[in-house]
């Protein structure tokens, strides 16, 4: 699931597990979904404000949504042998938008919802999407991660989680 910077920092996320794409891994795990939404609850004003508590199976589906959207990709691109997939996409937006707009809203992407590497400052945002992930520039496989963004901001269903993701930053830009 994607979670912005500003929702990290806010929200005191250090202790959960994110990956190299920046998303937060629970891995269908209920476990690991009931402690962060514990975890968010705890933030909350809960004895005036009852009805803002997150309620783990709402919050769940949420997140079981964001990992079949990423294994359905993953899947699209064994399944085709299309490893050219990211970068085809990756012309067509540079012939399209210009080279400098996409690497932009990369870079903004990454700065907005950095992969942990990125979030702890451990490498630079241009070094980090120059290097390759599974034999793919990051660069390229972060263009999937627009999709996922809008998913979550275009669907009601997410609406009472938008803080953990809203791209109005990204839209701005």
């Amino acid at each position: 699931m994607k979670i912005s910077r500003d929702a990290r920092s806010n929200l005191n996320l250090e202790d959960f597990e994110f990956d190299n794409r920046g998303n937060l891994q629970f891995e269908g795990e209920i476990y690991k979904v009931r402690k962060f939404v514990q975890h968010l609850n705890e933030k909350k004003d809960l004895i005036n404000f009852p009805e803002m508590a997150i309620k783990v199976g709402h919050f769940n589906g949420s997140a079981l949504l964001f990992e079949i959207n990423n294994h359905l990709l993953d899947k699209y691109r064994e399944e085709k042998n299309e490893e050219n997939l990211n970068k085809e996409l990756f012309k067509y937006l540079k012939k399209n938008l210009g080279e400098e707009k996409v690497d932009k809203a990369l870079e903004k992407l990454v700065e907005e919802y950095p992969p942990n590497k990125v979030y702890k400052d451990k490498i630079d945002i241009k070094k980090f999407l120059e290097q390759k992930s599974n034999g793919i520039k990051n660069k390229h496989r972060f263009q999937e991660e627009f999709i996922n963004l809008w998913l979550a901001n275009t669907n009601p269903s997410f609406s009472s989680y938008i803080e953990l993701f809203d791209d109005d930053v990204l839209e701005k830009n």
